[in-house]
């Protein structure tokens, strides 16, 4: 009766993170609608008048913490260890993610090496040296073949069933710094307003699919802590889906937008990568028995019986 009972809760844990999970498309909608109505493309903010912007974080935020209670209503231990990464749409979208990367640092290094550059004296700079000249170029350089490298990631499972953890482990270390300097681009990037509505979403999109990869990792290291990485997909798949939507829905409808790039495109990827293997997981958690633990109970030792001398 017990295990019938546990067997519930995990239908029913797994059902409430879905529901969260599958929120994103709200958040994906309302962003995009902010994005045609409400956003100023030449001055890269929302309009002062609009609460939009602060209803979406504020809701953005309630969904995590929800998050947070439903995962924290399982024991500890309760959750299976096991990540399943055979699926065959799991392998697709994988698939998708790292070509998009890979498209995502070959165009990177193609503009700035298509781009006049010069040094600190005026002298023009010619050859692979413009890829480390200045300091956006060297931290966007830097950051493109890292993820020419981090492309592997999401490619070793499509054309190897057996890869090895610690070759995966190695290469989600590469992917998890090139979101650091991922992030370092977006710093200097002087186009855009550090304090953008849109440019701070997008910062917080990368920090929490740089998290994401640390705790999908920890599966590959025997270290899982799934109850943690259920959050942590929810939010991730929830900031990166509604950032990449609404800026390429904005890049087709509002003329003054920048276009955008593989980068946006590999974003939209990676959320649809991290939403198909977090469904992969809740459907083994919602079929998932754990076994029940039973104390042993030391045996007593036979004694002889009192006599009274």
């Amino acid at each position: 009766m017990q295990s019938q009972k546990k067997k519930l809760s995990l239908k029913d844990y797994s059902f409430g993170s879905v529901i969260l999970a599958c929120s994103a498309l709200i958040f994906a909608v309302m962003l995009s609608v902010m994005m045609l109505t409400v956003y100023e493309p030449d001055v890269h903010y929302f309009k002062n008048s609009s609460p939009w912007f602060a209803i979406f974080v504020w809701a953005v935020i309630a969904v995590g913490v929800a998050a947070v209670i439903l995962a924290f209503t399982q024991k500890k231990g309760s959750l299976p260890c096991s990540y399943p990464t055979d699926a065959a749409y799991s392998r697709a979208v994988s698939a998708i993610a790292g070509s998009l990367l890979l498209g995502s640092a070959v165009s990177e290094l193609v503009s700035i090496l298509g781009k006049d550059a010069y040094t600190s004296f005026g002298q023009p700079v010619f050859g692979v040296t413009r890829l480390f000249t200045g300091r956006f170029n060297c931290v966007s350089s830097v950051a493109a073949i890292l993820a020419l490298i981090a492309a592997i990631y999401f490619l070793l499972p499509v054309f190897s069933d057996k890869a090895s953890n610690n070759v995966r482990i190695i290469l989600g270390c590469v992917l998890t710094v090139f979101f650091i300097f991922r992030l370092l681009v977006l710093y200097y990037d002087v186009a855009t307003p550090i304090n953008s509505p849109v440019k701070m979403l997008e910062q917080m999109a990368v920090v929490s699919a740089m998290l994401f990869t640390v705790y999908e990792m920890r599966f590959f290291l025997g270290e899982p802590k799934p109850r943690s990485y259920v959050v942590v997909s929810t939010v991730a798949f929830i900031l990166l889906a509604s950032h990449s939507t609404s800026q390429i829905v904005a890049d087709i409808f509002v003329a003054e937008m920048i276009p955008v790039g593989f980068t946006v495109f590999f974003e939209l990827a990676f959320a649809i990568y991290i939403f198909a293997n977090l469904m992969s997981y809740l459907t083994v958690c919602k079929f998932y028995l754990p076994e029940e633990v039973t104390e042993e109970v030391p045996e007593l030792e036979e004694s002889e019986p009192f006599t009274e001398e």
